[in-house]
């Protein structure tokens, strides 16, 4: 003889409309898929209130736009969530600011979390422009690669910059903001998250500044590895002397003695003696013997309060190097 369940079912259709979209908020994306592919209320319901559920999350995301020879902007963009990938190619003209089919797409994943970013923007675009509302403040990027060349989007560019607050990597391989005005004291809104920040600058651009750095050592004590060439040198003492700062406040924490290394700009003066004075004067920091590239500093300062090490390495390298982009 069957035994019936000591369980009673209750229908979930049955619960008053709001009570069922408090349940629905707690459930992941593939489960509210479901719901809708076997219920017409079920899709219904979700459709309506689409953006208080749980989306698939952006995996990677990537654009890639072009100035064309007739005058109109090819931009190329690739969303890869867990729902798999979609691909767009659209064209603009100078004037667009908005896409609805793109803004569209964007609205369907969760943009809060991101792995990969990757944006390459040749000449003039409105890319910042068209992308910017899909985006709130306080998204985590965890690298964001970008190429700007030859391209005066300052604004949007920046302004898209200030919703990405948590940023692990940043590897901007070249940033030409064609001889744009650019605040002299600008600074990036990044906090606790940026260990690694890389930046090539073109000869017109000066966007790393040391308002920028202070601020930066500030809000990320994990900042442990940079690069940054520039034609400037402004910014460069700032950044030995917050490591310095760091050395001197002892947290006990073990990334508070972790080596800092630094590429900067060999200039065609370049002199080992003149940079080590310039960055570390008083001598409480005695260079060592065991780095084998010449152009390059490596320091050493005992922890007064752990005796641990306080090691800074510093690589002054050619920037022809690093001048290279690619679009496809």
């Amino acid at each position: 003889m069957d035994t019936e369940s000591e369980y009673p079912t209750f229908p979930l259709t049955l619960l008053p409309n709001e009570i069922i979209k408090v349940v629905l908020e707690k459930v992941d994306w593939a489960t509210l898929y479901n719901f809708r592919l076997v219920s017409k209320f079920f899709n219904a319901m979700i459709l309506k209130d689409f953006n208080r559920f749980n989306k698939p999350k952006m995996n990677e995301f990537k654009v890639y736009s072009q100035y064309e020879n007739n005058g109109m902007i090819k931009i190329r963009y690739f969303i890869i969530c867990e729902l798999g990938m979609k691909k767009l190619e659209r064209s603009y003209s100078n004037e667009a600011e908005r896409d609805v089919l793109v803004e569209e797409y964007l609205n369907k994943v969760n943009l809060k979390h991101i792995k990969n970013f990757d944006i390459a923007v040749n000449s003039y675009s409105p890319v910042f422009k068209i992308i910017i509302d899909s985006f709130d403040y306080g998204t985590s990027v965890e690298n964001f690669y970008f190429i700007i060349n030859n391209s005066p989007v300052f604004k949007d560019f920046y302004n898209f910059l200030k919703k990405l607050n948590y940023i692990g990597h940043i590897y901007a391989n070249k940033l030409c903001l064609s001889h744009s005005e650019i605040p002299p004291d600008i600074s990036l809104p990044i906090l606790h998250t940026l260990r690694h920040l890389f930046i090539v600058e073109c000869e017109c651009t000066k966007f790393i500044n040391p308002t920028m750095m202070n601020n930066l050592f500030k809000y990320n004590k994990n900042l442990n590895a940079l690069a940054i060439y520039s034609k400037t040198t402004s910014f460069e003492e700032d950044i030995i002397r917050n490591i310095k700062r760091r050395h001197d406040h002892c947290t006990h924490e073990p990334n508070n003695h972790k080596e800092t290394t630094i590429n900067l700009a060999r200039r065609s003066d370049y002199n080992k003696e003149r940079e080590f004075h310039r960055f570390f004067p008083c001598g409480t920091y005695p260079m060592t013997l065991d780095l084998p590239i010449f152009n390059s500093i490596k320091v050493n300062k005992k922890c007064n309060e752990c005796n641990c090490n306080n090691l800074i390495s510093i690589y002054f390298l050619h920037m022809d190097g690093y001048m290279t982009h690619n679009y496809s």
